[in-house]
């Protein structure tokens, strides 16, 4: 499938780019995290931060481009115990400051979808990482085969 890549820049302006456009401004008083991944994917791409270093008991976004073109990115609280998306554990209000996905030609035919989106440092809206503002907290990502979209909510 290839590698993923992740981009962030913490306490800027939002980079110009495909995802969320022209540079976003957002002021908050804690800072703001700015994270994009790309993968050479049609499917979903997902990037979260939790205490530990798994997709459980974390606060997670999640991004595909539907078959129309759309962009489709949410926000979900990822219990303790198990992974799972549906209505029960969908976070809004969301998290994110700026949300979006694209899709683009990589090289050798392939696909790429980049999702974006912001984060204030310190966020009562996210469930287990409320701030992210100093110390250690674990960035976990992933991406899905060729096709896989769609989110239960």
């Amino acid at each position: 499938m290839g590698v993923a890549t992740i981009h962030y820049s913490v306490n800027t302006s939002a980079p110009s780019n495909l995802c969320t456009g022209g540079v976003q401004v957002s002021n908050q008083p804690s800072g703001v995290l700015h994270v994009a991944i790309q993968a050479p994917t049609t499917g979903f791409v997902g990037l979260g931060f939790s205490p530990g270093q798994t997709m459980w008991n974390s606060d997670v976004s999640m991004g595909f481009v539907d078959s129309l073109g759309g962009s489709q990115v949410n926000q979900w609280a990822i219990p303790e115990n198990y992974f799972y998306i549906n209505s029960s554990n969908f976070i809004s209000p969301s998290w994110a400051l700026f949300s979006g996905v694209v899709q683009s030609p990589g090289l050798s035919g392939t696909t790429l979808t980049t999702m974006c989106f912001s984060r204030p440092l310190i966020s009562p809206l996210a469930t287990v990482s409320k701030n992210i503002q100093g110390g250690i907290i674990n960035m976990i990502f992933s991406v899905a085969a060729n096709g896989t979209t769609g989110f239960q909510v």
